[in-house]
């Protein structure tokens, strides 16, 4: 997807999903990672750029979680995964968000 429409497309970083879409409001595409207890936001011009935004959210999530010792949330196992992206792609159509 290069061109700024509205169709949706999926993105995998260290086991982390995430769903992008071009949004008006932000003139840019926007995208967040789907299936886990925690929210990444990331931005780009392009769609390449927006693949670095989240290489760079789930990196400093990583890094901050090892940082302060803590465990980082990790995304649910497939079986439940994809009826959750279903539902969160559905809830995003709805209020018009990627």
């Amino acid at each position: 997807m290069s061109e700024k429409t509205n169709e949706k497309v999926a993105m995998e970083y260290k086991g982390y999903t995430a769903i992008v879409g071009w949004s008006d409001e932000d003139e840019s595409f926007v995208g967040r990672v789907v299936g886990t207890q925690d929210r990444f936001i990331f931005f780009g011009n392009t769609i390449p750029e927006a693949r670095e935004g989240l290489e760079i959210v789930v990196n400093a999530y990583l890094e901050n979680c090892s940082n302060a010792g803590d465990e980082p949330n990790r995304p649910v196992p497939e079986l439940v995964r994809r009826p959750l992206q279903a539902a969160d792609a559905a809830e995003a159509w709805v209020v018009g968000r990627p």
